[in-house]
């Protein structure tokens, strides 16, 4: 072989080398590199009302892998995102509830709008309607899904005259360490809001059970909960219902009476659906709800 030869054939296989060498480094970048952590905190604001987050790193790997059945949990929960948060923020004007899904991605967020984008149906249904763009990376690490939900426009006309020059408040704390936890805060009238744009029915005419149940929530500040796996198979649920000491002494006892009914009608819902079992109770002590609930067979939902 020529010295020419030998000299062309080392200048190729460096080249080689340092393409393969390029797209190692790139796939690192892209595939296996850890993104930093960015909490959904920052973009809470007084205003927030609604605020639930899910934090995919309590999942039992158990659980994963009847999710997965069997195939590869580990890479599923290598992939799976620090948190995922969904915020509320009511605007009264528009009988509107503006929504965001914040991802806080641990891997790949480059590629995860694309594929959330052409896997999942975002396309207008019922009152939620989802940004024409979908889901976004706004920086690396950080994903957005923007939408917004319709609310009933004589509740929200309920909602103004009842909170009307109510100023925003520092946000209600949230406890954290918790697979799911939301906070939903009524101070100025979101949870008002909410109820009365489900119970309303097509024709506008609440019966009077339900609307002296959506009249009770006048008097709640806040509703906080928060979901643990207890097992591999069950979840535990904690809800606590916290009412205006100067309002109404029914309030309480009729926001636990709703309650019983919601659970009731959700275990049904649950064993008829998924055959799960929903178990539990709620106290009233004062002018606070709290329910404990046990929702069992969870793993049914991906075998149905």
């Amino acid at each position: 072989m020529s010295e020419a030869l030998r000299t062309y054939g080392l200048i190729g296989a460096v080249v080689l080398l340092g393409v393969l060498l390029v797209a190692v480094i790139a796939s690192y970048m892209v595939f296996l590199r850890e993104e930093p952590r960015i909490p959904y905190e920052d973009m809470v604001t007084a205003e927030t009302g609604i605020r639930a987050v899910l934090d995919p790193a309590r999942i039992p790997e158990p659980f994963l892998e009847r999710m997965t059945e069997g195939h590869s949990p580990r890479l599923l929960n290598w992939v799976m995102p620090y948190e995922v948060a969904f915020l509320g923020v009511p605007d009264i004007a528009r009988s509107n509830l503006n929504v965001r899904v914040a991802v806080d991605s641990r891997r790949m967020s480059r590629l995860m709008p694309r594929f959330v984008n052409d896997s999942v149906d975002l396309s207008p249904g019922g009152r939620l309607t989802w940004s024409p763009e979908g889901l976004r990376r706004v920086q690396r690490g950080r994903l957005f899904l923007d939408g917004d939900m319709r609310l009933d426009p004589e509740t929200m006309v309920q909602v103004d005259s009842r909170w009307a020059g109510v100023r925003p408040r520092m946000p209600l704390p949230m406890e954290g360490e918790h697979l799911f936890e939301f906070m939903l805060d009524n101070r100025m009238g979101t949870a008002y809001a909410l109820a009365g744009t489900y119970m309303t029915p097509p024709d506008g005419e609440l019966d009077p059970l339900m609307r002296a149940g959506l009249q009770s929530l006048r008097d709640l500040f806040y509703i906080h909960g928060h979901a643990n796996f207890i097992s591999d198979t069950d979840i535990r649920i904690d809800l606590r219902f916290e009412c205006d000491p100067e309002g109404s002494e029914s309030t309480p006892h009729a926001i636990q009476l709703l309650l019983g009914m919601m659970m009731a009608e959700l275990r049904d819902q649950l064993a008829v659906m998924y055959g799960m079992e929903l178990d539990g109770t709620s106290e009233l002590d004062a002018f606070t709800v709290r329910g404990e609930y046990t929702l069992s067979n969870v793993h049914r939902i991906y075998h149905r």
